[in-house]
């Protein structure tokens, strides 16, 4: 009897456990993916990543040596690449584009897209954007995005000012 319950407890612990390992594999498989198609994007324009943050199929990277920034995403069967040039960038800010849903219990505030917007050096060029996050095109609901891309901005602006002195004696 002792012998039978024990082979029950083995088949519920595998039953239990072997979904978990089979998804993290998959996890990870992913992540490599992603991260290999970021270095190649980087290869492609002669650059190296120095550093990087994987999110939800969506990945970026800096090479700071090359003044690039990279950013890959991947939805609908479709993928947008990115290439940033920062030595032409002045500034990086966050644009979040929201709407605000009312109903019995209150108002709710609904994250519509959030892009990271570079401002040019130069006046006359448009700002570039990378869309972080379209719910329109996104199936997931945001978890560490928002933080995420403060992280990036944050790290890109303090990277343009330290860069600042070298940049102006390029022009």
């Amino acid at each position: 009897m002792n012998f039978g319950i024990i082979i029950i407890g083995i088949i519920l612990v595998i039953i239990g456990v072997v979904p978990v390992i089979l998804i993290n594999n998959n996890y990870k498989k992913g992540e490599k993916k992603s991260l290999k198609a970021l270095n190649d994007l980087a290869a492609s324009s002669n650059c190296t990543i120095t550093q990087f943050d994987l999110l939800n199929k969506r990945t970026i990277g800096i090479d700071r040596e090359n003044r690039k920034l990279f950013f890959i995403k991947s939805f609908s069967n479709r993928i947008v690449e990115r290439e940033i040039d920062l030595s032409k960038i002045k500034k990086c800010q966050i644009i979040n584009t929201s709407r605000t849903v009312k109903n019995k219990d209150g108002n709710y505030k609904i994250t519509e897209k959030i892009e990271l917007e570079f401002t040019s050096i130069e006046n006359t060029q448009r700002a570039a954007q990378i869309e972080w996050f379209d719910v329109a095109y996104d199936n997931f609901m945001l978890s560490n995005d928002y933080q995420l891309i403060e992280k990036w901005e944050k790290l890109i602006n303090t990277y343009l000012k330290e860069q600042g002195p070298k940049l102006a004696s390029n022009f």
